[in-house]
């Protein structure tokens, strides 16, 4: 290795070190020390054992549902863990954008999100990381521009940063708890395919017949749920505007998810229909494609009483958008 190369890394080391220590929050990795004394100076970061976000995803991924089961009370659905993550995240790039010197991660990905013992995600790898110092306004030409398929598409034009910059990576991540899909799978990019395939304008999807809703099939089908998930493909769809300006602040996503949730906790675990087919999908061939839930006026579902109700235009912006499910 030559002089060039050791000072870049140490230049990547030291400022993922000074950032570290600024990041102290339950969702966040923590750093633990570091040692100076190898020919490549290390991190040392808590233990996080239970893998990460995208392993959860994959067609034959892990079932947090099944270890969690009769050992937690925290998540009611397959769907209301996926969500926790969700929250989780959020609050942590929350956290970091609102610091004195605020933080722009510049890597959130599925594979950077954590997960710990307990199921609880944490935001990990700030190797790309930026600090914003107190006077500046944005980032110009950072190290790196993060993993293609989560890139803020304005960063190409302009290589600024800004605080939209990981709203916009973040806007995939719910795309990702949503379908399933990998952010990238050539040629089709994720964010793309979601505004082609789900018009956010409400004057066009009214007269819309039938669109993919990218709901992974094996989340629970309940109208509680759907409602949720509508609400957060909604948010996620204004995550991954392509211009920064129409984007919210993660302080916006993270207080909006967290209503989400509330909502979902209290209506409870009463649905009574199809949940969560886990079996079906563990014998899955790896390389067919996780069904989809397309959309349809409305949906026969069964209530506390056993009776059938119907659910109708569930949106993903204000009753724009409506799903059925499987049989």
């Amino acid at each position: 290795m030559d002089l060039e190369q050791q000072a870049a890394q140490m230049q990547t080391f030291v400022r993922e070190l000074l950032l570290l220590r600024k990041a102290a929050h339950k969702n966040v990795v923590q750093l633990l020390g570091c040692c100076v004394e190898t020919s490549v100076p290390l991190l040392v970061y808590e233990y996080v054992e239970k893998g990460t976000v995208r392993d959860y995803l994959k067609p034959q991924g892990k079932n947090p549902m099944a270890v969690m089961q009769g050992k937690t009370s925290s998540f009611q659905s397959l769907w209301a863990w996926r969500l926790h993550v969700a929250v989780g995240t959020a609050e942590a790039l929350s956290y970091l954008h609102n610091l004195p010197e605020p933080i722009y991660h510049l890597d959130m990905k599925s594979d950077n999100i954590l997960i710990d013992k307990h199921y609880n995600p944490k935001v990990g790898d700030f190797g790309l990381s930026c600090l914003l110092t107190s006077d500046a306004t944005h980032l110009t030409n950072p190290v790196g521009a993060g993993t293609y398929g989560y890139i803020d598409p304005e960063y190409f034009a302009s290589l600024r940063i800004t605080d939209k910059y990981d709203v916009y990576s973040f806007g995939v991540i719910l795309l990702e708890l949503l379908s399933s899909w990998p952010a990238y799978s050539p040629p089709v990019v994720l964010a793309n395919h979601f505004r082609t395939a789900v018009n956010m304008n409400e004057e066009t999807v009214k007269h819309s017949v039938q669109q993919p809703s990218f709901i992974d099939a094996r989340l629970e089908s309940d109208a509680d749920t759907l409602e949720c998930m509508c609400t957060v493909a909604s948010l996620a769809g204004k995550c991954v505007a392509l211009k920064a300006s129409e984007r919210p602040s993660m302080q916006e996503v993270f207080s909006q998810l967290k209503h989400v949730q509330n909502r979902l906790v209290a209506a409870g675990p009463k649905f009574k229909g199809r949940v969560a087919n886990w079996r079906k999908i563990d014998s899955q061939d790896p390389s067919e494609e996780i069904p989809l839930v397309f959309s349809s006026s409305s949906t026969n579902l069964k209530s506390d009483s056993d009776q059938s109700s119907t659910l109708s235009s569930l949106s993903f912006s204000v009753s724009t958008q409506s799903f059925s499910t499987f049989r």
